[in-house]
């Protein structure tokens, strides 16, 4: 077991909004290239003030960054899964600090986030390439933690039959977004929820059996 990547800075080519503190937000693309998201502190752990924070770092396989992807729509990206096809993979995220864009102001205690999709155009022997994100699902509460440094949405999974599941930490909740390979447009806040409160007590991750659809 070795370090796979040490990642103290970017190229000047390839920026991060913010700068690099890596999260949760982690896949493997075919091919070996690593797509992981980027969430920095400022002063001892805080959040920044600057908004959005918004950058995917894409390694080739021995560790190196390569490219930053960049959207209005990628804002905190927390937690990460994908489903890959035939040239072509889909990356679905939670975002923990979805906010209006606010110059030098910090961050508020709390807010409202979003979960996207990021699809990524696969060709053998090239770098991926990002051609779109898409914004699935809205209205997902976040907080900001001493411990954990934010709550939000943490826990995704995709079933076979294209249905996103998030899981919401902070609502003790399960969401579950249908056609999220296609989906153009989000689901109201509130209309996809599956299950909320019983035995879901700040859940942090989520997974299917095998048998699941």
């Amino acid at each position: 077991m070795r370090p796979f990547a040490r990642l103290g800075a970017l190229p000047s080519s390839d920026p991060c909004p913010g700068g690099v503190g890596l999260t949760t937000g982690l896949v493997v693309l075919p091919g070996g290239w690593v797509v992981v998201g980027s969430l920095p502190t400022v002063h001892g752990g805080a959040l920044p003030a600057r908004s959005p924070v918004r950058c995917l770092i894409v390694l080739d396989n021995h560790g190196r960054p390569v490219e930053t992807w960049v959207s209005q729509d990628i804002n905190g990206p927390w937690d990460m899964t994908m489903r890959a096809q035939d040239g072509h993979a889909a990356l679905f995220i939670s975002n923990v600090l979805t906010r209006p864009a606010s110059a030098g102001l910090p961050p508020p205690a709390a807010g409202l986030c979003a979960v996207v999709r990021v699809d990524v155009a696969l060709a053998s022997g090239a770098r991926p390439r990002m051609t779109s994100v898409t914004v699935l699902g809205s209205g997902f509460p976040w907080r900001q933690n001493k411990a954990a440094l934010v709550q939000g949405p943490t826990g995704l999974a995709v079933g076979r039959g294209g249905t996103l599941n998030v899981v919401s930490t902070i609502d003790n909740s399960i969401s579950a977004i249908p056609d999220a390979m296609t989906r153009t447009s989000p689901i109201r806040p509130g209309t996809s929820i599956l299950t909320r409160g019983g035995s879901l007590n700040g859940p942090l991750g989520l997974t299917l059996a095998p048998t699941a659809t």
